[in-house]
């Protein structure tokens, strides 16, 4: 059972693009265990890192959508994810 201050940070860390509750609660542990700034920075790092693989999920995604629409969907092009 986790006390409700720990239950508030892994239900806010789960608000974060695809951390789900396991990792939250792997990301609070690692927060209340080291440093606050150090802490704060992996967990900045983790969530840019997440950021932009997301954005990159949604740009290869719009990409093939794009050259499907022209016909050309089948050319698998390189970065595009397939």
């Amino acid at each position: 059972m986790l006390s409700p201050s720990v239950e508030n940070l892994v239900a806010q860390l789960t608000r974060l693009p695809g951390i789900g509750s396991r990792t939250a609660q792997r990301l609070a542990f690692h927060i209340l265990q080291t440093q606050k700034e150090e802490a704060l920075a992996d967990l900045i790092l983790a969530g840019v890192n997440e950021a932009l693989r997301s954005a990159q999920a949604g740009v290869d995604a719009k990409a093939q959508q794009m050259l499907g629409d022209m016909g050309l969907g089948g050319l698998g092009l390189p970065g595009l994810g397939e």
